[in-house]
C-alpha cells in the first residue's frame, strides 16, 4: 500500500512517502499557498497513493491525570484547521484520509536532521516521523502468527497445517521422514 503522509504547517507543507514498504522515506515540501492542493493532488497521482495520513497535532495535559506517567492528551492549536484541510485533501484527490497523533514528531525530526546533517528538508523528515509511527502502529496491529503470503499455510486449523506439513515432509525426503 502506497502511502503520504503530510505534516500540515502555516507555511510549509512536509510530504513523506513509503513506496509501498515498512519505511517512511522524507519526500519533499510545498508552500502552503493556493497551490499546495494541486501540488499534493499530483503527488498522489505519480506515486500511485493509496491513502493520506495527515498529522494531527496534540498536546500532553497532566491535568487531566494525577500521575506524572500517565499524562492526558488535548488537541493543539492547528487541529481545526488540520481537520479543514484534511477534509479538502479528501475532496481534491479522492483518497482516503486518515489522521495520525504526531506528539513528539518534531523534537524526533530534530533528532534525525542532526544525524543526517541537514541533508534532508525538514518539514520532510517531520512528515515521515509521523508516517512511521503509523506503519508501526498499522504492521504491529496485523497478527503477529501470520506468516509471509509465499510461506503461508493454506490451513486454518493447527491439526490441518500440521498434517500438510508433515506431507510436505514426505514429499520432500521421499516418502520416509527422517526420525
Amino acid at each position: 500500500m502506497n502511502l503520504l503522509a503530510i505534516d500540515y504547517g502555516t507555511k510549509n507543507i512536509g510530504l513523506a512517502i513509503n513506496n509501498g514498504t515498512e519505511i517512511a522515506f522524507p519526500f519533499r515540501s510545498v508552500k502552503n499557498n493556493g497551490q499546495a492542493l494541486v501540488e499534493i493532488k499530483d503527488v498522489c497521482d505519480e506515486e500511485n497513493i493509496d491513502t493520506i495520513i495527515i498529522g494531527k497535532p496534540t498536546k500532553m495535559n497532566s491535568k487531566k491525570n494525577f500521575s506524572p506517567l500517565i499524562r492526558g492528551r488535548e488537541e493543539g492549536v492547528l487541529a481545526e484547521e488540520i481537520k479543514n484541510f484534511a477534509e479538502k485533501i479528501k475532496q481534491e484527490t479522492g483518497k482516503p484520509v486518515e489522521l495520525e497523533d504526531e506528539i513528539l514528531s518534531s523534537e524526533q525530526a530534530k533528532k534525525m536532521m542532526a544525524e543526517y546533517g541537514g541533508k534532508y528538508d525538514k518539514d520532510a523528515v517531520e512528515a515521515a516521523v509521523i508516517l512511521q509511527s503509523y506503519l508501526e502502529k498499522m504492521y504491529k496491529s496485523s497478527d503477529p502468527f501470520s506468516l509471509p503470503e509465499e510461506l503461508a499455510i493454506s490451513s486454518n486449523t493447527l491439526k490441518e497445517a500440521l498434517k500438510e506439513f508433515k506431507d510436505l515432509l514426505t514429499e520432500y525426503y521421499n516418502g520416509e521422514i527422517p526420525t
